[in-house]
């Protein structure tokens, strides 16, 4: 005969067992098996031992006694012993990202729990399957912490997980940008930083490649000018300003 406690609790869990066995007159008992139900076993010649159960699991825990002229007795309890422990798993939409754009964070966690997310960035969030952005170029490590309704808790970090490229970062001037005579001719000046490529839209149909391009605005409106910089990375960013011509239409 015997018990243990607790018969509950979070992995790893140490669980006592507390022999009660009673030996027939004349014998004495000489050895206990313990098969603890996870295939872990021990061999005690005195009554009780401690087991720790490292896994997610529900136990039948089974004793077998042996006195000192050879003779055998066995029980197995039929209160079970169950350790629990999420298993906090995710992955990341993309690991290299440009700066300012969004990672979806997948949480595939089995089960029912709470959870709180660590960035890398000083940011967190409590979402199950977040989205985040980065603001700064960098190496982040991420972890997940998952806790479930007993209070048993699991933590996953991916060190270095994600990188995060940085943008480059657009400007231009114009020599002008107001008149009321057509046609209109602007000279633009770019003075992007970090920057490899350009793709120019001058808010009238028209567009450029050139670095620092002109353009002749020929009909009054208000036209929206756009930067578009591109970096060795691919990673983008736009400036954009207005070109305001008054009157009528030149030739």
């Amino acid at each position: 005969s015997f018990n243990f406690t607790p018969t509950s609790g979070c992995a790893p869990l140490t669980v006592t067992f507390t022999d009660h066995s009673t030996s027939v007159p004349g014998a004495t008992i000489s050895n206990y098996v313990w098969k603890f139900g996870d295939g872990q076993s021990a061999i005690t010649t005195t009554p009780g031992t401690t087991h720790v159960y490292t896994a997610n699991g529900t136990y039948a825990v089974k004793q077998i006694v042996t006195d000192n002229i050879g003779c055998k007795d066995s029980l197995i309890r039929h209160t079970r012993i169950t350790a629990s422990k999420p298993t906090a798993v995710f992955t990341a939409s993309v690991t290299t990202v440009c700066a300012r754009r969004n990672v979806r964070f997948t949480n595939t966690t089995a089960g029912t729990f709470t959870c709180l997310w660590l960035f890398g960035d000083g940011d967190t969030s409590t979402t199950v399957s977040p989205l985040h952005s980065y603001a700064a170029a960098g190496t982040y490590t991420v972890k997940l912490i998952v806790v479930s309704p007993a209070g048993c808790r699991d933590t996953l970090t991916k060190s270095n997980y994600i990188t995060v490229r940085p943008l480059p970062v657009p400007s231009f001037a114009m020599d002008d940008s107001f008149s009321v005579c057509s046609p209109f001719s602007v000279n633009f000046t770019n003075t992007t930083t970090g920057a490899t490529s350009y793709f120019w839209t001058f808010g009238d149909g028209t567009s450029s490649v050139v670095p620092s391009p002109s353009n002749v605005y020929i009909t009054p409106a208000y036209y929206k000018v756009k930067l578009l910089a591109i970096n060795a990375f691919s990673c983008t960013d736009t400036a954009v300003k207005y070109v305001n011509l008054f009157g009528y239409s030149g030739s």
